[in-house]
């Protein structure tokens, strides 16, 4: 006979993970899972206390949904992605499982998955602004040697 655990670890400041361990005893495998959760954190965006958009994910056959609210509003959420949520130190957000899926361990996995894909929104953010600077860096150079050729035809 062997106990499973499932453990959230998280430190309210945008890093949490989910860790799912195996044992011969309870707290043997309380102790693994928990390992794995720190080993696999995860870095949440975090803006004025909710995420930046809208984001959803699946994970088997469980769909989480999650929305930003405004300020004061607090945590609509329930089940294990409430936990998530607060353990990543989110304080107004709304969401809905949309899945079929009454699986604990999946609703977690796919909020998870659902907070991981904000990273991607931000590295898209910072790709776009990065172009957009390169963009008007180019333009003041033309701009420059313009300048520069009319001075020399003055001359």
């Amino acid at each position: 006979m062997r106990f499973r655990a499932s453990v959230v670890v998280g430190d309210k400041k945008g890093k949490v993970g989910l860790g799912v361990a195996s044992g011969l005893d309870v707290q043997i495998a309380v102790e693994k899972a928990t390992r794995l959760a720190k080993r696999h954190l995860l870095n949440v965006i975090i803006k004025d206390g909710t995420i930046p958009c809208e984001t959803e994910a699946k994970f088997g056959s469980a769909k989480v949904l999650f929305r930003p609210q405004s300020k004061g509003r607090g945590l609509v959420v329930g089940g294990p992605a409430r936990v998530v949520c607060s353990l990543a130190g989110i304080k107004d957000i709304s969401s809905k499982i949309v899945g079929r899926d009454r699986n604990k361990l999946n609703n977690a996995a796919a909020a998870l998955k659902a907070l991981e894909a904000l990273s991607f929104y931000s590295n898209i953010k910072k790709e776009t602004a990065k172009k957009e600077a390169v963009k008007k860096e180019v333009v003041k150079e033309e701009v420059k040697q313009e300048i520069v050729q009319e001075i020399e035809k003055e001359k």
